[in-house]
């Protein structure tokens, strides 16, 4: 199944009821990745006990493979790769203390041009939000009607967020 799925419940409802193989997800695992995290265990799977912290800290070091091996690249290919990287965990504190600072420090360090690389703009961001959210497990979440929204979106302000939305 496609489209208009917000939740676990969505995927497990229509799973269940349509008898389909699977689900595909997209803005709402991008503006609430953490809600999505138990997915794998509606098919039995067992799931890896990741913190927030755990789950940046892997893409941080992804950020930098990445980074050192395209770094013959050119500036204009190197800055869109930045802004893609940045854009991966953009939402992974959302509803939690220190998202609005994380996101900040994202949209403002990923769209300066040259200066920074993700994997620093991300441990940047990081330093903002405190060590009891990053210690929290990522099937630990807050509700998304419990976040602020505008229009039916996550506050969101700029090109990166526009983008994933």
């Amino acid at each position: 199944t496609n489209g208009g799925i917000k939740s676990t419940e969505d995927i497990h409802h229509r799973v269940n009821e349509t008898n389909v193989m699977g689900a595909m997800v997209g803005r709402s695992v991008i503006n609430h990745p953490c809600s999505f995290s138990h997915v794998d265990g509606l098919w039995g799977d067992t799931l890896p006990k990741w913190t927030r912290e755990d789950v940046i800290l892997a893409h941080i070091q992804y950020c930098k493979e990445e980074e050192e091996r395209c770094k013959d690249q050119s500036d204009k290919f190197r800055t869109a790769l930045r802004k893609k990287l940045v854009a991966v965990p953009f939402s992974l504190f959302a509803g939690e203390d220190g998202n609005n600072a994380y996101q900040r420090t994202i949209r403002k360090l990923g769209n300066k041009p040259g200066r920074h690389i993700a994997s620093t703009i991300l441990q940047g961001a990081l330093a903002h939000v405190p060590l009891e959210v990053r210690a929290k497990p990522i099937t630990e979440f807050s509700s998304l009607d419990s976040i602020q929204t505008y229009s039916e979106y996550i506050q969101r302000s700029g090109p990166l967020q526009r983008a994933v939305l």
